[in-house]
């Protein structure tokens, strides 16, 4: 049994217990209290640090495993073997869970429910289905570096033009093991186009995928950059929106009449925009619109109350709190940041047994060094994170 002392922030979205405590048996969490009212068992294991915060293991909604050093150049074997130390890295920054919107995870995510590495709980989405010549398309559609061998860009999205080629390549990628389906309604930074208000696949297309989605029980996730195609994404019932740059009073209302969530990965954007210098010049072009577009209007969707996701566009590695510090400099309330990395993560996931710290949920837990509600940074140093529990077992104590 291990009881973990501190400040406590359960996810939910309540004030802090300023002098509390949770109680941990097996992998579930037993009790969350004020400090006080606990009788310590005499055989349980005290974690406690100077001002510590206890808190629910955070969850990056929008990573990418594999990509590490090379996108796109490296075997699947390769970026593997790339990937797993990193992996290891943002679990021991925190992140207890990720969500991968188009990667390897889907075929290593058994690995790591196995405890063959360490690693962040795998949700993944496997090969996204993209439109001939969309964002995804790395044969066609992206600025990719030159002399990359065709083959090794296969593994990256399947294309799909038309309602019954949407349906084939949705049904392929769910039946390898993907938890979700990935599309793209809109072009991106990094796609061929000129523009970023370009508009991609047709409702058509986008019903068609959310129908067979929903037919294996699942969803849709949608890159989605353009005001177009955000609404596209939107009005046809993709669950979960990711950037949703180009926002406005139109797009927001559509988005919440629709239930949906956005993920805004501020986090790979600001890094873009700051080497947009070094970019491929129609890349740094694209980048510097977008971004000073996105920090405009991000404003209105926390205004109108949307349901905002943590999600950094990341391969995993030690920063991916970066998001988090960012949300809470645009003007997110900090409480509503960190409910944002944990109980809404969990919600997007559809999981009811992670996200927050409630009685009989799996022990996913972090005891950080300070007050992330007075500064979101410290949770960006490693350091300041002193104990990771997953599933109730401890992999990283310092």
């Amino acid at each position: 049994m291990y009881v973990i002392k501190g400040r406590v922030i359960d996810g939910n979205g309540g004030a802090p217990i300023e002098k509390g405590a949770v109680v941990v048996e097996g992998d579930r969490i037993l009790e969350v209290c004020e400090e006080k009212a606990l009788q310590v068992p005499p055989d349980a294991q005290i974690l406690e640090v100077a001002d510590g915060t206890v808190m629910p293991g955070l969850i990056d909604l929008h990573t990418h495993i594999g990509g590490v050093g090379k996108l796109f150049t490296m075997s699947p074997h390769e970026a593997t073997a790339r990937a797993l130390p990193k992996l290891k890295e943002i679990l021991y920054s925190g992140f207890t869970t990720i969500r991968e919107c188009g990667g390897i995870g889907v075929h290593i995510r058994s690995c790591q429910e196995e405890g063959v590495f360490e690693s962040p709980r795998i949700n993944s989405a496997g090969m996204g289905v993209f439109q001939t010549g969309g964002h995804g398309d790395a044969l066609n559609g992206m600025i990719m570096p030159t002399g990359i061998p065709k083959n090794l860009l296969t593994t990256w999205g399947l294309c799909a033009d038309g309602e019954a080629e949407v349906r084939q390549q949705c049904r392929y990628t769910l039946s390898q093991g993907a938890d979700f389906i990935k599309i793209a309604t809109s072009s991106g930074v990094n796609s061929r186009c000129k523009t970023v208000n370009k508009v991609e696949f047709s409702d058509s297309e986008v019903k068609a995928a959310v129908e067979e989605a929903e037919h294996f029980g699942t969803y849709v996730s949608s890159h989605a950059v353009s005001n177009g195609g955000i609404k596209l994404a939107a009005r046809n019932g993709v669950r979960t929106i990711e950037h949703a740059t180009f926002l406005d009073e139109e797009a927001v209302e559509l988005i919440e009449k629709a239930g949906a969530y956005i993920i805004p990965t501020f986090a790979l954007a600001k890094v873009q925009y700051d080497m947009r210098d070094r970019l491929d010049p129609l890349v740094g072009k694209k980048i510097a619109v977008a971004y000073e577009a996105h920090c405009r209007t991000f404003e209105l969707a926390f205004k109108a109350n949307l349901k905002i996701g943590v999600g950094t566009d990341f391969f995993p590695g030690p920063d991916n709190a970066l998001e988090m510090e960012f949300l809470a400099g645009l003007g997110m309330d900090p409480m509503a940041v960190i409910q944002a990395a944990t109980k809404t993560g969990a919600e997007v996931l559809m999981r009811n047994d992670i996200g927050t710290l409630d009685k009989g949920k799996l022990a996913d837990i972090i005891l950080v060094s300070g007050n992330p509600l007075k500064n979101m940074g410290l949770l960006r140093r490693t350091e300041n994170v002193k104990v990771v529990m997953q599933g109730g077992k401890i992999v990283k104590q310092l």
